[in-house]
Parts: structure tokens; C-alpha cells; sequence
């Protein structure tokens, strides 16, 4: 299951919905932590709202970097879903992260990587806020990358 952590607006008299992004962290899909982009979020929020993924890690999972970005691909299509229960409009929903969290968001922003995906619930975010991210070219599959031998 996803969890989220999130960020609203302190007081708004808005009924329609508003924007929202959805943010991942840094740390080398083996680490890191939400609160990385609190004062992002806690800006943005003023504007919208702003939520945080948690999702899977190398270490502590003991899984690989595709797992976190399969992961990362669930937790965007699950909040895509909740964005009437949570008050946003999901064509104004938006992606972002650093590191490897921009390397997620930017996969997701470009639809590079997406197991599982139909051409139904594969909508790409309206926008990205990318933070150094990670991140290579549609070309370019997943590897393990192993410790050169000399």
C-alpha cells in the first residue's frame, strides 16, 4: 500500500477543486526520507495541494531500483485516483523530486518505464519539478550495475 504524507492549503473558500503535486525524494532508491521536501511542499501547499510518496527502497526492501520506480508508477496512479476524494483536479496534477526522486518523477513526466500500464490509466502529469534528477533517455533500459573487475 502507498502512504502519503500530506500538505493543504491552511484556509481556503475555493469549491473547485485545486492543483496538487506529488513529490519523491532523493537518497539513491536505497534511502531518504518525505521530510527532504517539507519546505517545498509546505510552499506550494499555499497554491495547492502537495503530497509526499513513500515508496519502496533497495536497502530496506531488498529490492532494485525498477522495483522503486514500479513502485513510484503505483503510488502515482493511486493518488491520481483519490484526487476527487482529496479535493484536486488530476489534469492539473503534477510530479517532482530530486535525485533519485526526479529520476522517478521524470519517469513518470515522460512515461519511460510503466509496468503494468494500459493505455487507459497511464494520463502523464500535467507538470514536473525536477530537483537534479537522475535520469537517463528512453533508450536506455534498467540494469543492475555490478562493480567493474580489473
Amino acid at each position: 500500500p502507498n502512504q502519503f504524507w500530506l500538505y493543504r492549503p491552511v484556509m481556503t473558500t475555493r469549491r473547485e477543486p485545486v492543483a496538487a503535486v506529488l513529490f519523491f525524494h532523493g537518497g539513491g532508491w536505497s534511502g531518504g526520507s518525505h521530510s527532504r521536501f517539507e519546505p517545498q511542499s509546505r510552499y506550494l501547499a499555499s497554491r495547492g495541494l502537495v503530497a509526499s510518496a513513500e515508496y519502496r527502497l533497495t536497502k530496506r526492501d531488498k529490492c532494485q531500483a525498477v522495483d522503486c520506480n514500479k513502485n513510484a508508477w503505483d503510488a502515482y496512479r493511486h493518488f491520481r485516483a483519490l484526487g476527487q476524494d482529496y479535493g484536486f483536479d488530476v489534469e492539473k496534477l503534477a510530479v517532482g523530486g530530486g535525485l533519485a526522486g526526479g529520476n522517478l518523477a521524470a519517469c513518470i513526466g515522460t512515461g519511460t518505464y510503466s509496468p503494468g500500464a494500459s493505455k487507459t490509466d497511464d494520463r502523464r502529469p500535467a507538470a514536473m519539478f525536477l530537483f537534479n534528477p537522475l535520469y537517463a533517455s528512453h533508450r536506455t533500459r534498467w540494469r543492475r550495475l555490478e562493480r567493474p573487475t580489473h
